[in-house]
């Protein structure tokens, strides 16, 4: 953390220190330190769905890495490990081609209300976009946002698949809102996308 916060570095590596935890703890203190930078995560073990491999890829996005990729397989791993990384790591590019992340910052504060168990991470530009992941249990449960009225597209994603599940326009009147999460899953990230008047 000393050597992360000195000034004379262009980015930190916390490839070896990169659970969604300590990556949040060493933008904090970036922010603190007045040295932000970007956050360089490499080496996700988790190659599996079923080992949580999606959700690994998907978070270090949302909780602000600057990158970050699966361990490479070895020879004696089987190519359904490869294709299984090759595929996640294309459904979230798609997804991050669809939202101008880089004008987007960390900010759970927008968040007024989630179901008991289920953990939310924020990437918006309080403008235009909201990105919200979901991770955890909470089927048929509500989630309550803090956002500007307006006219609103609204997707639910599947990160496993990288397909929607749910898109819907919403006309907005106050600052709060409140959606229906969709059921069945255990990972799911919404997109709120401003529609021009």
């Amino acid at each position: 953390m000393t050597i992360a916060t000195d000034p004379h570095y262009d980015y930190v590596d916390v490839s070896q220190a990169s659970s969604t935890l300590s990556i949040v703890a060493y933008r904090l203190a970036l922010a603190e330190a007045g040295t932000p930078r970007p956050l360089v995560v490499s080496k996700i073990y988790r190659r599996l769905p079923e080992q949580g491999g999606t959700n690994a890829l998907w978070t270090r996005f949302f909780v602000g890495a600057a990158s970050a990729r699966f361990h490479r397989p070895s020879l004696n791993h089987p190519e359904s490990i490869i294709a299984f990384q090759d595929e996640t790591v294309g459904n979230l590019g798609r997804f991050i081609a669809r939202v101008p992340f880089w004008q987007m910052d960390i900010r759970p504060e927008v968040v007024n209300s989630s179901p008991q168990g289920v953990s939310t991470h924020v990437l918006t530009d309080l403008e235009n976009h909201y990105a919200i992941q979901l991770t955890g249990e909470g089927e048929g449960e509500k989630l309550g946002l803090q956002l500007s009225p307006g006219n609103w597209n609204v997707t639910w994603i599947d990160p496993a698949t990288g397909e929607d599940i749910v898109n819907y326009e919403i006309t907005l009147y106050t600052s709060e809102l409140e959606l229906d999460i969709p059921s069945e899953l255990d990972h799911r990230v919404l997109h709120l996308e401003r529609i021009a008047d």
